[in-house]
């Protein structure tokens, strides 16, 4: 499959704080080039092609260092703001099997602390999910890939414009549009 083949030629950094799970798991299985590297920011993973970086924590240890709703793990803290000084694209992924009222209280607390910044927050329900997450967004990301869909976008912007300029010109001459 050609799909697979380019899958082969990815490359991944990863901090070795990752090395041990799941995710590092489910990513050599997709049969991605990995690199370990003790310089990258704790739990994070970098695609170089795409320009991205994910720093990847789980809500319960988030949450339990929440004293009050505004407050942030200190830890935590200090490695988003390191992400967005060296990263211009930056993604949190947070792991929980579920999310109940406190967490998601949390977590939009942490939403609205990065709210003005390019940091995106996103929410995983397991380590599936967020190498699901993290694979997606690098290829959307990917300079071939965000070009072919910026050439979709248009294309299909364009068909729109052209067809609702043939149903006013059929308007405007008096024949009726039996599209609609």
């Amino acid at each position: 499959m050609e799909r697979d083949t380019k899958k082969t030629s990815w490359p991944v950094i990863m901090n070795i704080s990752l090395r041990g799970s799941p995710i590092y798991s489910l990513l050599t299985r997709d049969a991605l080039k990995l690199r370990v590297s003790e310089k990258t920011i704790h739990n994070s993973c970098i695609f170089p092609l795409s320009g991205v970086a994910f720093v990847i924590s789980y809500l319960h240890e988030v949450t339990r260092q929440f004293e009050d709703l505004t407050a942030v793990c200190s830890k935590l803290s200090s490695s988003l703001d390191k992400l967005l000084q060296v990263h211009r694209k930056g993604y949190v992924i947070l792991i929980s099997s579920t999310f109940n009222d406190s967490e998601m209280k949390k977590l939009k607390a942490l939403q609205d602390r990065y709210l003005l910044t390019k940091l995106r927050i996103l929410p995983s329900h397991g380590f599936s999910e967020c190498v699901s997450q993290m694979l997606d967004v690098a290829k959307v990301l990917c300079k071939p890939m965000s070009a072919i869909m910026e050439n979709r976008l248009q294309m299909t912007a364009g068909s729109f414009l052209s067809i609702s300029i043939i149903r006013e010109t059929l308007q405007k001459i008096g024949i009726p549009d039996c599209g609609q």
